[in-house]
């Protein structure tokens, strides 16, 4: 939300005085502003179409999830399905302590991640528990840091 925009709205409709009053209101509504996908939606299950049939997985069988052009290819307990959604979008869904972002095209279950081993270039590989491995990238290595620890 445009913190001056809603200033001068309330301001217009003589909610709020135009003085010093405008500073606290800012200061609230940047106070208030969900934080990094602190609005995701708590559904805990999605039905996706693959195959010519529905199915339902749940979100915290997910494993890791990678774009794939238009599409969001999920990868749930060795099998993948596509959801015509972006990952930006897919993002908000998911639960920010249980996902993670490591690439920018890869999400990743924290849960499933067994071993990191460096490569060059501040980049690291991020075993799965099921063998995959992906590539975790400099700018979502602090983020990575942060949940599980200095690696």
């Amino acid at each position: 939300m445009d913190c001056d925009r809603a200033a001068n709205v309330l301001c217009r409709q003589k909610v709020i005085p135009m003085d010093s009053t405008r500073q606290k209101l800012r200061a609230m509504i940047i106070e208030n502003e969900p934080t990094d996908r602190m609005h995701f939606l708590q559904l805990p299950r999605l039905a996706v179409r693959s195959r010519g049939k529905v199915y339902v997985v749940k979100l915290e069988d997910l494993d890791w999830l990678e774009t794939a052009g238009n599409y969001v290819r999920l990868h749930v307990q060795g099998t993948s399905h596509l959801y015509r959604d972006s990952l930006l979008n897919f993002e908000t869904r998911l639960d920010p302590r249980r996902f993670i972002r490591i690439h920018r095209s890869t999400i990743v279950n924290l849960d499933r991640i067994t071993q990191l081993e460096p490569t060059f270039k501040r980049e690291h590989i991020v075993t799965l528990c099921d063998g995959t491995r992906l590539t975790l990238t400099a700018p979502y290595r602090s983020r990575l840091q942060a949940l599980v620890g200095q690696f």
